[in-house]
């Protein structure tokens, strides 16, 4: 569910910002909410964002593409992306105010109740801490004096700011130089290149303790990142493997 809502959202707002930067067609979203399957017509748009970008954001996954949306909610999302429902000029809202918003929802959790009610709360470890940080200006994650672990989805909110940060400086007649001069995309494929765990700690972590005191939460939040598994090119390039 919360991958789900964020992977929706993040495309949306990275959308909605390109239409500023005149990367795309002003208000290509907004036309895609009338009349009925509002999904529908959004997945065409993501479907052609992916061939013109290939930053791996608008990547073709099936549990993506058959998700029900009701209509009314995309419709109250997108409207309020415009003016005079928006006051914001989006071409030049600084990636580090998009961070701070997204650690509002980095924050909380979304369950569905016994009567298939979505419900919002925070997360556990927020409650815990006290606060959840997920950027300090853009792209590096911090935590000062709170206690908290990386999380999948703060990852996702870095890969976005890194790829409007990427777009920052374009504009049309540099995409369609681009487009008309190579067969290169707009943005890099960041996905392999950004992961979710704790990089101090390895899998050597559980040699000398008892797993069966382990449940799936400890191992969970205890997130171990094996750098050799997780970007073996890299090892083998420098001769480390």
């Amino acid at each position: 569910m919360n991958t789900a809502v964020q992977t929706v959202i993040d495309r949306i707002i990275f959308l909605r910002i390109a239409e500023d930067r005149n990367m795309e067609t002003y208000s290509d979203l907004l036309d895609s909410i009338k009349g009925e399957n509002v999904y529908q017509n959004i997945n065409q748009i993501f479907l052609k964002a992916n061939s013109k970008y290939n930053s791996g954001l608008f990547k073709p996954e099936n549990w993506v593409s058959n998700l029900k949306i009701d209509d009314k909610i995309l419709h109250n999302i997108i409207k309020h992306l415009y003016y005079p429902d928006s006051p914001y000029e989006f071409s030049v809202l600084p990636i580090e105010i998009l961070g701070n918003i997204y650690e509002q929802f980095l924050g909380k959790t979304i369950r569905l109740t016994s009567s298939h009610q979505a419900k919002v709360e925070e997360k556990e470890e927020v409650r815990k801490a006290g606060g959840v940080y997920y950027t300090l200006g853009y792209c590096r994650l911090h935590c000062e004096k709170y206690d908290w672990r990386i999380d999948h989805q703060a990852v996702e909110v870095t890969k976005l700011s890194l790829l409007l940060k990427l777009m920052e400086d374009e504009n049309t007649e540099s995409a369609e130089l681009l487009f008309k001069h190579s067969d290169l995309k707009l943005l890099p494929d960041l996905y392999n290149n950004i992961k979710c765990g704790n990089s101090l700690i390895g899998s050597d972590f559980y040699e000398d303790k008892n797993l069966s005191l382990f449940g799936k939460e400890e191992i969970r939040k205890i997130n171990v990142f094996e750098w050799e598994k997780e970007f073996p090119e890299i090892f083998m390039d420098s001769g480390l493997m």
